[in-house]
């Protein structure tokens, strides 16, 4: 199932449920996957700067972080600081600033919650000692992804986690 956005962008009900799940399993946000909760409150960028601090403890260390905003500048430095800090853990982020977030822009923050899950999961799977096989965390999580698609009986295999994923299907097999 899919929802248009004010603009002509789309993005996957059931990917957003799993972002949400993540979130919510990383910072104990209690967001209410079934809603469009995320987007009002991933607004103040507390969830964001939360999310990369949990993937990276002291990233934003020096950087400007209220965890409870109570004016537009505190705002606007949770968002910069968001964004500066998922730069550094290595999220791919152009042309989205903070009033993208402060819009609750659905694409635009889902695309940077990917990134950040994504960053995320990538580390755990660096820190599993999984590194034995020689492959880099990437690919041993592609591998891991791969092996619970055929155990589910999926025919389809995931090369990477860009295009083999646009449809969001193979998340929920």
């Amino acid at each position: 199932m899919q929802e248009k956005t004010q603009s002509s962008h789309f993005y996957s009900v059931e990917e957003k449920a799993g972002i949400v799940e993540y979130i919510n399993l990383s910072v104990d946000a209690n967001i209410d996957p079934e809603t469009d909760e995320i987007f009002n409150r991933i607004k103040d960028g507390v969830i964001l700067v939360l999310l990369v601090e949990n993937i990276s403890p002291g990233v934003t260390a020096g950087m400007a972080f209220t965890k409870d905003p109570s004016n537009i500048l505190q705002v606007t430095e949770n968002c910069n600081t968001a964004i500066r800090a998922a730069l550094k853990i290595g999220c791919q982020i152009s042309n989205i600033g903070p009033k993208d977030i402060q819009a609750g822009t659905p694409h635009l923050i889902l695309g940077i919650l990917w990134q950040i899950a994504r960053a995320g999961l990538l580390k755990r799977v660096s820190e599993l000692s999984l590194d034995e096989l020689g492959l880099p965390p990437e690919q041993i999580l592609l591998r891991w992804f791969n092996y619970h698609l055929k155990a589910a009986g999926c025919i389809r295999v995931v090369s990477n986690f860009a295009s083999d994923l646009r449809d969001s299907c193979l998340l929920y097999t």
